[in-house]
């Protein structure tokens, strides 16, 4: 046994042994008696889909929310995590690692290469890029807002938008101490302290989350592991309301992350693929990668060694002022740091190929979904009441720049004399935006929203390709988006809507281009969705269903395809940005509760996509039958929770179990003419899976403010895969796989 896992073994014993013994301390707060602990109940859930604080049931949007108790009880420790847990969204770690993810909600993604992500994500309110470890700790909720959120908003959003709600500081003074213990040596140690300073004037909330576990995937050759887990990440939240009208909240997290890289492994080796010359023999590797078989993988490792490092700092400070009874005034300004420095090799092979950095400095990321960079936003919002409370309205202004944050990479195919031309840039961007919606009651049942806003984006690039000049770009683009719905209250247990939505995505310039390639337009989503959010009983059963039905049109779709372009080197394949497309996004979602009896609940969703391009040509030749990337056309979960129903001395126990599938899943956009000779078996996508996960857990232990749980994730330790990285003209499909049987035990003292 090394060190830290006998450390983390005596932490957790020592832990434990002191809660238990320890009953004058927690006398306040122990539970007595001999009454049998509540049942499943349905708890209100509230969401800020609309900038207030509401009832996601009288939300007029489909929304997933996911609490912090859901977030414990599912384990849910990553992004990657959503992909069994949240319906209609698909999360995909990069090429490179696991560490900055994108984000996919129904059929509306970010690609590499320069364009912004359709799915904007936030923390505390503040538009924020990369939102992965570090952020997945003491949360209040997570929210999903599927379809384009662009009105009320900070940024624009094609696909939807993902909400990182953290937990406020509080009047109580109240804290806990949570320590995890697993295989594979993982160790997580969280602590929460909530101080009142002054009595509801001065409240100060301050939140660390540390974790590590070793790497599942190995390298057979020299035992270095991927896929492994090193993070540290610290909040502080400080509320101050010296009137009953006025009130501040700062806040500052801050995350480091020290990981190996994610284990991509060859799947699939293509012989007439135009693998780098001289690179090494690609046949031979990819074959040695099959006999050693899945979470094996033979990379090669660049001398500075293969590490992800990133460095995620984030300030908010959130003024809000009640200028009258029906008028509040807030303002959000935000600050976002993001360092990302890679030495790594991608394509799973034991050669240097290919845009990683051999210098130790922080990158521009290239090749990566988010780059280092730094970024400042501000957002005035106007909230009033009028008409006898019958209208209510928000009007804002949104402002935020970005800029790089480092130099950038530095290809290790030129350092090693393999490629002949590198290509680097940077990029500035700008956004101003001006919006407004209201919601009238046209009758107590009745309402009707409309929303709108303008948005100007601002581009520029610098992009310095080896022996051309440097080129200094810029553009402007901008949009006006809307928002109309109608929402009827049938009965005070169920709510009927219908809604239509513009998004919008601005365009800009490619980061890997020649002359003539750099700039693309901005792409177009138009919705419209209809549902339903109901509960209702039936004698001893209760149930919620929420259910929806849409279709999104799309128009100047932004599709990453490799074209051939002569440069001083020769002619030479360059992946660009362009527009070329148009389609349609239809589906469902359907997400229900049922508590049959008080000691049982069964949960679950469902969704279905059906994406299709209706027109997309590419030099004169007609792509229309290419699937959409990223997009699942099915995916279910459900959740079995029984509760034991011991008495309140004993505590308050229960077992459950969750088994989420999904069909198969297009990783990369594959344009390849229909009767090519040289297709892709994959056709670029990842095989249909499901995993089952179990979990059991014992609160109010014995009577003491202790919190026992046991889990075991993937129980029947399912080989799948959950990244397909498309370079089959290059030579090989590249996969990653997902995590083997996870297991292991933790303890949350209260206090």
């Amino acid at each position: 046994m090394n060190r830290s896992r006998l450390f983390s073994s005596i932490a957790l014993g020592s832990l434990l042994a002191w809660a238990l013994s320890s009953v004058p301390a927690f006398a306040d707060t122990a539970t007595s008696g001999t009454s049998v602990a509540g049942g499943a109940e349905l708890e209100e859930v509230t969401v800020t889909a609309r900038r207030e604080r509401e009832n996601l049931q009288v939300v007029p949007i489909s929304i997933t929310a996911i609490s912090a108790e859901e977030i414990r009880q599912k384990n849910i420790v990553s992004p990657d995590d959503f992909n069994t847990t949240v319906p209609g969204l698909t999360v995909a770690a990069t090429s490179l690692d696991r560490a900055s993810v994108t984000y996919t909600i129904r059929g509306q993604g970010q690609i590499l290469g320069g364009p912004d992500p359709a799915v904007a994500t936030y923390f505390n309110d503040v538009p924020t890029v990369v939102t992965s470890s570090g952020y997945l700790f003491d949360l209040e909720n997570l929210q999903v807002l599927k379809g384009p959120q662009g009105t009320l908003f900070g940024v624009n959003s094609t696909g939807g938008a993902v909400l990182f709600v953290p937990a406020r500081p509080t009047g109580e003074m109240n804290g806990y101490v949570d320590v995890t213990d697993g295989n594979y040596n993982a160790r997580r140690y969280q602590t929460v302290v909530n101080v009142p300073l002054v009595n509801d004037v001065l409240m100060v909330r301050f939140a660390a989350d540390l974790n590590y576990r070793d790497g599942y995937t190995i390298n057979p050759v020299n035992g270095h592991d991927y896929d492994n887990i090193d993070y540290q990440a610290a909040r502080l939240g400080i509320l101050y309301k010296p009137t009953d009208r006025i009130e501040n909240y700062f806040l500052v997290n801050v995350a480091a992350l020290n990981e190996h890289g994610a284990g991509n492994e060859c799947i699939l080796y293509n012989p007439n693929g135009a693998f780098v010359a001289g690179a090494g023999d690609l046949k031979s590797a990819c074959a040695a990668q099959q006999s050693y078989g899945p979470r094996y993988d033979n990379q090669w490792i660049p001398p500075l060694g293969d590490h992800i490092r990133t460095r995620n700092y984030a300030a908010d400070d959130t003024f809000t002022v009640q200028l009258t009874d029906h008028i509040t005034l807030k303002n959000i300004f935000g600050y976002r740091q993001y360092q990302y420095f890679q030495s790594y090799e991608n394509y799973g092979t034991p050669f240097p190929v290919f845009e990683y950095s051999l210098v130790p400095q922080w990158s521009a990321g290239l090749g990566v979904a988010a780059p280092s960079q730094k970024k400042y936003s501000d957002e005035l919002q106007l909230h009033g009441e009028s008409f006898e409370h019958r209208f209510h309205w928000q009007s804002g202004l949104f402002v935020d720049t970005l800029s790089p944050n480092s130099r950038d990479d530095i290809d290790v195919a030129t350092y090693y004399s393999i490629a002949k031309v590198t290509f680097q840039s940077l990029n500035w961007k700008k956004r101003h935006a001006v919006y407004s919606q209201g919601t009238y009651d046209l009758t107590d049942k009745l309402n009707v929203t409309v929303g709108a806003r303008y948005t100007e984006d601002l581009r520029r690039q610098l992009t310095t390709p080896t022996d051309v000049p440097q080129n200094n770009l810029s553009a402007k683009f901008h949009a006006t988006t809307w928002n109309v719905s109608l929402q009827y209250q049938l009965n005070h247990d169920m709510m009927l809507y219908a809604t239509s939505r513009k998004g919008y995505k601005s365009g800009g310039f490619n980061n890997v281009a020649i002359q003539g390639a750099q700039e693309f337009s901005p792409e177009y989503v138009t919705d419209y969705e209809i549902g339903e959010k109901s509960e209702f009983h039936l004698g001893d059963m209760k149930a919620r269903i929420n259910f929806d039905v849409f279709r999104s049109n799309f128009n100047g779709w932004q599709e990453r395809v490799t074209k051939i372009y002569d440069t001083p080197n020769g002619p030479l394949p360059f992946a660009v940005v362009t527009n070329v497309a148009k389609g349609v996004v239809e589906g469902a979602d359907l997400e229900a509760t049922l508590i049959p009896m008080s000691q049982l609940e069964i949960s679950g969703f469902y969704t279905f996509l059906n994406p299709y391009f209706t027109s997309n040509t590419i030099d004169g030749v007609d792509f229309s039958h290419s699937p959409l990337a990223e997009v699942v056309k099915h995916k279910a979960s459900a959740t079995v929770r029984y509760l034991l129903g011991l008495p309140d001395s004993i505590g308050d126990a229960s077992v459950s179990t969750s088994y989420s599938w999904q069909s198969y899943q297009v990783g990369g956009l594959t344009l390849i003419p229909l009767g090519s000779s040289n297709p892709d078996p994959f056709q670029g996508r990842l095989p249909a899976y499901g995993v089952l996960n179990a979990r059991a857990d014992w609160k109010n232990v014995m009577g003491h403010p202790v919190d026992l749980s046991a889990f075991c994730d993937n129980l029947t330790n399912k080989t799948y895969l959950t990244l397909m990285n498309n370079a089959w003209t290059l030579g090989e499909d590249v996969g990653q796989y997902g995590p083997p049987r996870m297991y292991g035990v933790s303890v949350r003292v209260r206090f």
